[in-house]
This record gives structure tokens, sequence and C-alpha cells, in this order.
């Protein structure tokens, strides 16, 4: 019997009203995380890898988003259907979110103790919403013990001094011990789900090596499930047990982290792959892949890669790709697929 996914996003299409019109930004995202998965999210900015995250706690505003098809289950759960209370539960308890600037995810006027003791007890469903009662013996007693695991959360991720820096305001930390402050917020009540959104982005090289080492040591130990948003296809093949390949809306391959590196099927997989510098690749031989990612205000009919692929049919403007397994467990959205397979001597010239 195959075990329940964990997330189950299902044809979903969401959409942007902005004052130029409607970007349709997902155009029928298909992807699923099982339980223990650490899975890599890749592609071009722009792409929607974000978007398609962010859908899982519900976090876009809506207003402008709005959902015209599709499904997101979690739990068992559909996350579309959750409105209120429900909705901050779920993300409270059952999901932790990890930001690409962990200044947004900070809020500089407050200390780095009073925000984790407040997500810690958000978490437990026991901060008092009520207005001055921090004065109250219960209220004073619980976040003196949320502060206690707010110190050893830090300590944990590696904040030298937790107790004396869990002080400090967000500006007096530097980027790398604010990047270590959101992870641990965002692991705090164990979640289930980790979502991290190029978690390495806002730090440096020698710190992004740290970052990642910590995010795979707490999915060994507190049993997360993480999905890694990255354009380092290079960290995805260092801890990704499976890959995603999004473009403008679509996933448009997936599969162990093995058969996307070894085995590429999808064109625009094959180009990334190609773009990428490599032991013996001379200077001025790398490719890159012509064009760019289309507007979503206006996006091309059909498979939204075909402007920009060598191997593009007439059909390809015609209708969404199928989704087709090529080989055990590995996906692809391409026609080239859909009468039995494409050789690779077609796709490789």
């Amino acid at each position: 019997m195959v075990a329940q996914p964990l997330v189950a996003i299902r044809d979903l299409y969401a959409e942007f009203v902005t004052i130029d019109g409607v970007a349709r930004v997902l155009n029928g995202v298909n992807l699923t995380v099982q339980k223990g998965d650490l899975l890599g999210l890749v592609g071009e900015t722009g792409c929607g890898k974000s978007v398609t995250a962010m859908t899982i706690p519900r976090l876009l505003p809506e207003p402008p988003t709005r959902y015209p098809r599709g499904e997101v289950w979690f739990r068992g759960e559909n996350v579309l259907e959750k409105t209120g209370r429900a909705l901050r539960e779920l993300r409270a308890r059952h999901i932790g979110v990890i930001l690409q600037d962990p200044m947004t995810g900070l809020n500089p006027v407050f200390t780095v103790e009073q925000q984790m003791v407040d997500a810690i007890l958000s978490r437990r469903g026991e901060l008092d919403a009520r207005p001055f009662t921090g004065w109250l013996p219960s209220n004073r007693q619980r976040r003196q013990e949320a502060r206690r695991h707010a110190i050893q959360l830090l300590h944990r991720v590696g904040v030298p001094e937790p107790e004396r820096r869990i002080r400090a305001y967000p500006h007096e930390y530097s980027g790398g011990m604010r990047q270590r402050v959101l992870i641990a917020m965002a692991v705090a009540g164990r979640p289930e789900l980790l979502i991290a959104d190029e978690p390495t982005t806002a730090v440096d090289v020698s710190v992004q090596a740290q970052i990642l080492r910590l995010i795979v040591s707490l999915v060994r130990e507190i049993d997360l499930t993480v999905l890694l948003i990255t354009h380092n296809i290079g960290v995805v093949a260092q801890l990704c047990q499976r890959t995603a390949v999004m473009y403008a809306g679509n996933v448009v391959e997936s599969g162990s982290t093995r058969q996307i590196l070894r085995s590429p099927r999808h064109p625009y997989t094959r180009g990334l792959l190609r773009a990428i510098p490599t032991d013996g690749v001379l200077r001025g031989s790398l490719e890159g892949i012509p064009g760019s990612v289309p507007s979503l205000l206006d996006p091309p009919p059909g498979c939204r890669f075909h402007p920009r692929c060598a191997h593009a049919r007439a059909e390809c403007t015609a209708a969404l790709p199928p989704w087709i397994e090529v080989a055990p467990g590995h996906y692809v959205a391409c026609v080239l697929y859909a009468d039995g397979g494409a050789s690779t001597a077609e796709l490789l010239r």
C-alpha cells in the first residue's frame, strides 16, 4: 500500500491581479512531497518556485492572489478550503518557513527574545492575545519556559552565547546569525514540513555550507520533511533525494536527483545542466538557453517553453503537454515522449 503523501499539489492554477492585467503565475502545477523527503525545487528566477511553495501554508495575500482551479493537500486536507483559525493552526503547528532575506522575517523593533518567545507560544497554542496580561504569574511562567526553550534552540543552531545574544535586536546580528535565528524559529514547534526558500541567498559563501549542514542535521534529528527552493543545482546534488524542475509556472520534470542529473529528459532541464560549469569545460564553451522566461501577463499557449525550445513541434502550442512516466518515479511534461519516448540522439542534436 502506497503511503499518503504529506503534500500533494494537483492541477493548481494561481493568478495575481495587477494594474497591468492578470498574471497567470501557476499553470496547472502538479507536485508531490512524501513524508521524510528532502525535495529540491529548481528553475530560473520568476518560474514560480516560491509561489508554489507558499500556496502550501497559504501565505500569499488574497487578493491579489486567486486560485481558479486546483487543490493543495497537506496531511490529507485541502488547504485551499481552510480559513480562519484552522488555517492559522496549520501554519503555526505543522509548517515552518525560512525566507530568503532574514531581515524580512524578523521585526527590527523587537528583540530576538520577544520574537522567538511569541513564536514558540504561538506554536503551542499558548500565546495570550489579551492586552495588558504580561504581569499575570501564569503568563509570566509560560514566557519564562518559552525563553529557556528559545535559548536551547539558539544554542542548537550555533548562535554563540545565546543567553546574552537573545536580548539583542536583529540588526545586531550578522546575516548568517539572523538566518540561524529564523531556522530556530521555524523548527520551534517541531513542524512536519519545513519550506526553505533560498535559505543561503543573503549570506556569504563561507556561511552557506554551515546553514545547509544545519538543515540536514535537523532533518535527521526531528524527522523533518523539507522543500528546498534554490537556483543552485550543486546544492541539490549534495543534499536532495528528489528534484523537481519548474519553468514559467509548470513543473516540467521530476524524479530522484540521480535521475534528473544523470538522465535529464526535458529540453529545459538539459539546457540548465549544460549551462553549469564543470571540470574539463573550456572557457567560452558553456551553452546558455536562448531567450528569456516569458511574461506571465501574456504567456505563450501550450507548453510555455516552446518559444525557446530547439525541438518544438506544432502540437507544443496546442495544449499543455502530458505528464509522462519515462522511468520508474521519473516524470516529464513534454510531447517528445508522448509516442513512447524520444531518442537521446534526437534531444542532443
